[in-house]
């Protein structure tokens, strides 16, 4: 019999709470922000959650086409909230509408035409601002006969986002003693709860109360924001519409819900692992996590999950069987609210014999006929490689994060960063540098770091990157030919790795600038609580956050790559170091060409702007030399740029003495 654990989640997302009760500890809130281009298309590529649970008849559906008096046979809908009364409302051609929700699209539900709701605290708050407040509101449905329904299902779609924290403050909240008391539960659907973030646009999300509202004889259910987290919950909305209650359609189906081929609760999983970096089967090899759910409305007795490891040619080559269990419904529970789900561990006992493809397959079953069979198996694939370690799918990035606008004069857009978490179970690995698919809206001439942190938390859901070690780096001016490529950045010098220590890898430009940095990423993926990305606290200041939405394709890499200045000097550039540095009023920098080469350079601030150009036309091969005036420019710290051929090299030079 194969090593067995297993560990009960409360949300849908894999490790999620985690992030959030650390990141909660630190009451550090992240910074409003505008909604972006990305930001949309981000909330259009998140999967709805309509899938888990089959319709029975519906028993009660509210369109709001006669807006809160209802319209529906049990009569009309209440709110309350924190502005008065004036939070809650009837959505217009405008919403959502406010300073920072401005773009955003109006909820995309099926009877959205003839009216929805919202609680759009974003408008609410602009007309305070800058003295913003906490909002919270209740939006209170009739109170309903439910004495004939064996189970109750609450069916609605939703749009929403929240500041200023990744907890979640939306809830379903239901009572059947006349308020007495409320019983909660997670509103929030399918999303990987993150402050700032926009959810699907609709959001179809389903919840099963049946715990509180089943048989009883008068429901009342109210959907509630920020009614059960702390405060620091005041801009942007939530949209309602199409709210439906009906009896569960089946009685019995299990569902995979989630696989993972690693443990995220002790560290995190990888789409593409260093061949050294396996698990040898003698310490339990490959670790299969199963995130499942009870659909229906009947428990499960002997449920049992196998797990099957495949080849490329998607040949079995390892098969994992638990040991029977009982599974209740969420109805049945002993808890209510119950568990939304439940994660199952199992120690395979399997390694691969070389690099390359695999899939791990997990599917349910149980001593009942399952009635939907096509959720019962889930499948992915991974990779074991030569020297590439990275969490993103490649196949699957559908996401470009970019930097928010700036605020206010200066550069035009924010410092920004991505990053990713790494752990190595083995010793003997050493980290060369990073591997960075740019996004399409990447710009020339943007000044960035390639860094390696060592020692941050593996907890650390924030971390101030002027504290943190960083035990290698190199600098870069991107380069526009790199767009949507997969660029490799060697570090300065390579930094071998220990064992079971947290390593945060990644690219920063960390001064703002007038040129945007964007990284390509797997919108809606971020369940092991591995991304990072750089962004601005309540204080003004920027540091990393973890508890994210997305994974960026940013990989650490294990092994010496060419990179781009190894293919400069394949082609015969060199760039070499200016003297004096620092510099005063000019300065010399040598470069040589192995052959004839059209040659440039650039001379850009720490702002990211060009502050000198010297087109030098056709240079012959040889040694050369250029001088540079820095009589006219500020002390600081500057980088020139040799551009030969459209070949980039970049260097770091001082102004002082001024």
């Amino acid at each position: 019999m194969k090593r067995i654990y297993s560990v009960l989640l409360l949300s849908a997302a894999v490790c999620s709470m985690t992030a959030q009760q650390s990141q909660f500890s630190t009451n550090v809130p992240v910074a409003l922000a505008p909604i972006s281009d990305s930001e949309l298309a981000r909330s259009q590529s998140q999967t709805e959650d309509q899938a888990h649970i089959v319709r029975g008849g519906d028993f009660f559906c509210e369109d709001f086409d006669n807006g809160f008096d209802g319209n529906n046979p049990y009569g009309a809908w209440t709110f309350e909230d924190s502005g008065g009364n004036t939070i809650w409302m009837m959505a217009n051609a405008q919403s959502p509408e406010g300073e920072w929700s401005t773009g955003a699209e109006p909820l995309a539900s099926p009877s959205a035409a003839n009216g929805w709701v919202i609680f759009d605290a974003d408008r609410y708050n602009t007309q305070l601002s800058p003295n913003y407040e906490d909002v919270f509101g209740y939006l209170y449905s009739p109170v309903i006969d439910m004495s004939d329904l064996g189970t109750v299902i609450v069916d609605y779609y939703q749009a929403f986002r929240y500041c200023c924290f990744p907890g979640s403050p939306i809830t379903l909240e239901a009572t059947a003693n006349g308020g007495d008391e409320w019983i909660s539960f997670p509103a929030h659907g399918s999303f990987i709860q993150a402050a700032n973030e926009g959810s699907a646009n609709p959001l179809h999300t389903t919840v099963d109360i049946s715990c509180v509202a089943a048989n009883q004889s008068e429901v009342q259910i109210r959907f509630a924001y920020n009614a059960a987290v702390a405060a620091g919950y005041s801009h942007y909305y939530w949209g309602l519409d199409d709210i439906c209650i009906y009896e569960n359609g089946a009685s019995n189906d299990l569902e995979v819900m989630q696989v993972t081929n690693g443990d995220v609760f002790d560290w995190w999983e990888y789409r593409s692992t260093p061949f050294e970096q396996k698990i040898d089967a003698a310490d339990g090899g490959v670790v299969v996590g199963t995130m499942f759910r009870n659909n229906g409305d009947t428990d499960q007795t002997g449920v049992v999950i196998t797990v099957e490891i495949l080849d490329d040619n998607m040949d079995v080559v390892s098969t994992t069987t638990s040991d029977p269990f009982d599974f209740a419904a969420l109805g049945n529970a002993e808890n209510c609210p119950a568990q939304l789900s439940d994660t199952l561990y199992m120690a395979t006992d399997w390694e691969p014999t070389g690099t390359g493809t695999y899939y791990v397959r997990s599917t349910i079953s149980s001593d009942q006929e399952d009635e939907v069979v096509e959720n019962d198996l889930m499948e992915m694939p991974f990779y074991y490689t030569d020297d590439v370690y990275g969490h993103d799918e490649n196949s699957a990035l559908d996401l470009e994060l970019t930097p928010r606008d700036a605020d206010g004069g200066g550069s035009q857009y924010d410092p920004t960063g991505y990053a990713n978490r790494f752990h190595c179970p083995n010793d003997g690995t050493t980290a060369y540098g990073v591997e960075v698919i740019p996004g399409a809206g990447s710009e020339s001439d943007c000044f960035f770091l390639v860094l390696l942190y060592e020692g941050v938390g593996q907890d650390a859901d924030m971390f101030d990157a002027n504290s943190a070690q960083v035990v290698a780096s190199s600098e870069w001016t991107y380069d526009a030919a790199w767009n949507g490529e997969a660029v490799y950045f060697p570090f300065d010098e390579s930094y071998e790795l220990e064992a079971n220590r947290v390593y945060h890898a990644g690219i920063l430009e960390d001064i703002g600038s007038d040129y945007q940095l964007t990284v390509m990423a797997n919108a809606n993926d971020d369940t092991d609580n591995s991304t990072l990305i750089y962004q601005q606290a309540g204080d003004g200041s920027f540091i990393w956050f973890g508890a994210q939405t997305s994974t960026p394709a940013v990989r650490l890499i294990t092994s010496e790559w060419v990179g781009v200045e190894q293919l400069a000097d394949m082609n015969g550039i060199n760039l070499f170091q200016n003297m004096p540095n620092p510099a005063n009023n000019n300065t010399t920098i040598r470069y040589s060409l192995a052959q004839p080469m059209d040659v440039a350079f650039e001379v850009i601030d720490l702002q990211g702007r060009v502050v000198a150009t010297k087109d030098m036309g056709t240079v012959p091969s040889g040694e050369h030399q250029v001088e540079l005036s820095t009589s006219d420019l500020a002390n600081g710290i500057y980088t020139y740029t040799l551009i030969a051929n459209n070949v980039r090299l970049t260097k770091q030079m001082i102004v002082a003495g001024k």
